[in-house]
C-alpha cells in the first residue's frame, strides 16, 4: 500500500501546522471565516459521500483538497483564537499607569537572586472605582521576602502595580525574550514592590495541578532530607521530577556541551520508563475480563500524572499523548502506523495549544522521535552483532545518531553549538540517567518507608554524582563543543530538505531524490557564500546594552575590537546572552578583549586607533568620556568635530558648553549612566539642538560605517 494512504492523519496536520505558522507570523486572520468553513464542509461532504459514481471517482482528488483547505484554515483561526491579546476583554484595553489588579498564581514561583518570578492571571482590573472583570497573563516579578517566599500556585494576590510591555531585545542577535513570552500568551510583565501586593483568602488553583505540585515538593524535601544535595539535588529533581529551578549556568553547560542536555528535560524516555514500569506491576490484569480497557485506563492516568507532576512540559506531553494513542490502539487490539500515531498525538495537542508549534522543545521531541522511528532502523541493520552487551552499545549508538542527525539542524539554529563526543557521552549517560529515574521512581514509591529509602537515596546520590562526573569529564576533554555556529532560518529548512532527500533515496533508491537533495545543497552554498561576502564587507560601530556597564565593540570584517569594564570581560554567561549571539551571526572569527581603561592609554590596530579616548575607527572620529571630569580645553588641531560622543559611568560634563568647544554630531548615553542623568543630558541636548541616543531605553547603537 501507498505510505501517503496509510498517513491520514499526516496529511490533515500538515496544512493545520501551516495555518498555524500563517497566523503566528503573518498575523492573518479570516475575520467571517465561518462563511468560508460552512461552504467548503458542505463540498466536502457532497464530493465524498456522492452516490454517483462517476462524480465520486472524477472529483475524488477535490475531497482531499478541501479536506486540506478546511484544515489550514482551522488551524489559522484557532490560532488567533487562542491569541489572548486580540480578545475584547483582554485586561490591556483598560491599563492606566498605576493598577489595581486581583490576580491568580499560574505557576510555581521560582526563586531568583533578589525577586520571585511567576505567572499569574489578571481575573479583574479596577476601572473608575469599580472592579472589571478580564483576563490575561503577565509575568510578575516580586521583592523576595518572608512573605512573599509563601506564595504558591493558586492564591489570590490583590496588586498595586504598573504593567509594561515586554521589551524586544536590546542588543543585535539576542534572544528574543518578548517573542518567546509572546508565544505563552504573555506581553506584559510587572515588578512588584513588598508593599504592593496583599494576599487574599482561599485558594483557586486546579486542584489537580496543585496536588501534583504538593506532592512534587514532598518529594524533593525527601531527596534533600536523606543527604541528596547540590549537584547531585539540581540534576536528580530535574531528571526526576521534572523540577530545574536549582540547575545553575554551569551545570547547564556542561550537559550542554557533552551532548546531554535532553536528559535533565523530563520527555519520551522518561515517560516510556515509567509506561514499562506500570505495565509490569499491572500485568495480573490481563487474564480478567475487560482487564485490558481497566489497564488502559489505569495507565493512562498514571502517565498523566507523572506527566502533571513534572511539570507538563512539551516534550512531556508528547510522549504521554503518543503512549495514549498506543495503549488505546493495543486495548482495542488495532494495528497503529507509528505516523499516524505521532501525528495524531501533535494534532491533539496543537487544538489545545496551537502555540506550542513554537516551543523549541516541541518541534526537538517530535524531530527526535520521528529521526529515530526512520533512521534508527537504517543504521541499526547495517550490523547486528551477536554479542548481547554489544548490541546494546550498538542500539545506545544508532539511537543516538539517529536523534542527533533529525536535530543537529535545529540545534545549530537555536543554540549555535554542536557537541563533538554526544557518541561516548550518551554510551554513558543513558544508562545512568535510566538507572537514576528506575531509583528515584523507586524513592517515591517507598517515600514513608525510612530504611528503604535512606538506602535508596544513597544510591541514588552515588549515580547522581557519579552522572555530573562523567558529563564534566566530556565537557573539558579537546574540542567538546563546536562553538559559535550561526544559520538562518532559510538554511535550516534546506538541511532538513537535503536530510528528507537523502532518506527518500535510501527507502526508494529513485535518483530523483538524490538529484533534489543536490539542488538543496547547491542552495545552501549559495546562500553561505553570500552571507560570507556579506561579512568580509562590513564595518560596525557597536555601542551594547548591558545593564550597569560600558561595552562598545569594533567590528573590522570578521574581527571585533571589544572594549569593557573589566567586570563584564569576566562575566562569560553575560557575554553569551548580550554580545556572543551577534558575533556568531557577524562571523566574527577575531577578537580582541580590551579593558576600556586602554582608550585613554591608547590602541591601535589596522582602522581603529585612540588616544586620550578620541577615536579615529576607519572615517569616523567618537569621543568617549566616562567616570571622570573632563578638560574642556581642546586642543583645535587635534579635533575639531567628532562624528559620535560616548557618555558613560555619570560622566561629569556639561553638554551646552562643549557643543560650543566642539562640533558633535550625535551623542550617545550607554547603559552605565544613571537615568536622573540621562535625563539631565537629554535636556541639555535639547538646548544646543543636539541629535542623542539613549543605549538604555532604546536598545544597542548599532551604526554600520
Amino acid at each position: 500500500m501507498n505510505f501517503w494512504n496509510q498517513v491520514s492523519v499526516l496529511r490533515l496536520l500538515v496544512p493545520f501546522v501551516l495555518g498555524i505558522l500563517s497566523a503566528v507570523y503573518l498575523h492573518f486572520s479570516l475575520p467571517y471565516y465561518l462563511f468560508f468553513l460552512l461552504p467548503l464542509l458542505a463540498a466536502f461532504v457532497f464530493f465524498s459521500e456522492s452516490k454517483n459514481m462517476s462524480i465520486h471517482f472524477r472529483f475524488r482528488w477535490l475531497s482531499g483538497v478541501l479536506a486540506g483547505i478546511i484544515f489550514f484554515v482551522c488551524g489559522m483561526q484557532l490560532t488567533h483564537l487562542n491569541t489572548a491579546i486580540f480578545s475584547d476583554n483582554h485586561f490591556s484595553k483598560y491599563l492606566r499607569k498605576q493598577n489595581y489588579l486581583m490576580v491568580l498564581v499560574n505557576d510555581a514561583p521560582q526563586e531568583k537572586a533578589k525577586t520571585l518570578k511567576t505567572e499569574i492571571q489578571v481575573q479583574a482590573i479596577q476601572v473608575a472605582g469599580k472592579w472589571q472583570t478580564c483576563h490575561g497573563k503577565v509575568m510578575m516579578y516580586i521583592s523576595k521576602d518572608s512573605l512573599s517566599k509563601q506564595i504558591v500556585y493558586g492564591n489570590v494576590l490583590l496588586l498595586s502595580a504598573e504593567l509594561v510591555p515586554v521589551p524586544p531585545p536590546q542588543n543585535p542577535s539576542e534572544f528574543n525574550y518578548q517573542r518567546y513570552l509572546s508565544f505563552h500568551n504573555i506581553n506584559f510583565q510587572s515588578f512588584v514592590k513588598a508593599h504592593e501586593w496583599k494576599l487574599l483568602p482561599g485558594n483557586k488553583g486546579n486542584p489537580m495541578l496543585k496536588a501534583c505540585l504538593t506532592l512534587r515538593n514532598y518529594f524533593l524535601n525527601v531527596f534533600q532530607e536523606h543527604g541528596i544535595t547540590g549537584e547531585e539535588f539540581a540534576v536528580g529533581a530535574a531528571l526526576v521530577l521534572g523540577f530545574e529551578d536549582k540547575l545553575e549556568n554551569g551545570l547547564i553547560a556542561a550537559y550542554s556541551a557533552s551532548g546531554a542536555l535532553h536528559v535533565l528535560s523530563v520527555s519520551g524516555l522518561h515517560i516510556a520508563i515509567v509506561f514499562v514500569v506500570f505495565n509490569a506491576l499491572l500485568q495480573f490484569l490481563d487474564k480478567r475480563r475487560y482487564g485490558n480497557f481497566i489497564k488502559a485506563i489505569l495507565l493512562m492516568l498514571l502517565l498523566w500524572f507523572y506527566a502533571a507532576l513534572t511539570g507538563l512540559s512539551p516534550s512531556v506531553m508528547r510522549s504521554a499523548a503518543m503512549f495514549s494513542l498506543v495503549i488505546v490502539g493495543k486495548a482495542l487490539s488495532r494495528y497503529t502506523n507509528i505516523y499516524n500515531t505521532l501525528s495524531a498525538s501533535m494534532l491533539g495537542l496543537l487544538i489545545w495549544n496551537p502555540y506550542l508549534l513554537m516551543e523549541v522543545g516541541f518541534q526537538m521531541s517530535y524531530l527526535a522521535v520521528l529521526g529515530i522511528v526512520s533512521i534508527h532502523p537504517l543504521i541499526y541493520d547495517k550490523w547486528s552483532p551477536q554479542n548481547r552487551l554489544v548490541n546494546h552499545i550498538w542500539t545506545i549508538i544508532s539511537v543516538s545518531i539517529a536523534a542527533q542527525l533529525a536535530t543537529f539542524p535545529l540545534g545549530l539554529l537555536y543554540f549555535h553549538q554542536f557537541p563533538s563526543y554526544f557518541l561516548l557521552a550518551n554510551l554513558l549517560v543513558i544508562p545512568l540517567s535510566t538507572l537514576i529515574l528506575y531509583l528515584g521512581v523507586a524513592v517515591c514509591a517507598f517515600s514513608k518507608l525510612k530504611v528503604a529509602v535512606a538506602f535508596l537515596c544513597k544510591l541514588l546520590g552515588t549515580l547522581l554524582f557519579a552522572l555530573n562526573a562523567s558529563v564534566k569529564f566530556f565537557e573539558h576533554l579537546p574540542f567538546a563543543v563546536l562553538h559559535g555556529i550561526s544559520i538562518s532560518v532559510v538554511v535550516t529548512w534546506l538541511i532538513y530538505l537535503i536530510l528528507f532527500s537523502a532518506l527518500l533515496f535510501v527507502f526508494f533508491r529513485h535518483i530523483s531524490f538524490l538529484k533534489s537533495g543536490l539542488v538543496f545543497t547547491v542552495f545552501v552554498l549559495l546562500a553561505l557564500m553570500v552571507r560570507s561576502n556579506h561579512q568580509n564587507a562590513q564595518r560596525k560601530f557597536i555601542v551594547y546594552n548591558v545593564k550597569h556597564q560600558s561595552a562598545f565593540d569594533f567590528i573590522d570584517r570578521t574581527n571585533s575590537l571589544f572594549f569593557a569594564d573589566s567586570s563584564l570581560l569576566q562575566n562569560q554567561s553575560a557575554l553569551s546572552f548580550h554580545v556572543k549571539p551577534n558575533w556568531w551571526d557577524s562571523g566574527i572569527d577575531t577578537t580582541y578583549f580590551l579593558n576600556i581603561l586602554s582608550l585613554q592609554a591608547g590602541y591601535h590596530q589596522n582602522h581603529f586607533k585612540s588616544k586620550q579616548n578620541l577615536i579615529q575607527f576607519g572615517s569616523k572620529r567618537m569621543l568617549c568620556i566616562g567616570g571622570f571630569k573632563w578638560n574642556y580645553s581642546i586642543d583645535s588641531a587635534l579635533m575639531s568635530s567628532i562624528d559620535y560622543l560616548v557618555l558613560s559611568k555619570n560622566a561629569r560634563v556639561d553638554l551646552i558648553k562643549l557643543s560650543q568647544e566642539l562640533k558633535i554630531g550625535k551623542v550617545i548615553f550607554d547603559s552605565s549612566n544613571s537615568k536622573y542623568k540621562v535625563a539631565l543630558w537629554k535636556e541639555q541636548c535639547k538646548s544646543a539642538k543636539l541629535a542623542y541616543y539613549d543605549v538604555s531605553s532604546s536598545g544597542a547603537f548599532v551604526e554600520n560605517l
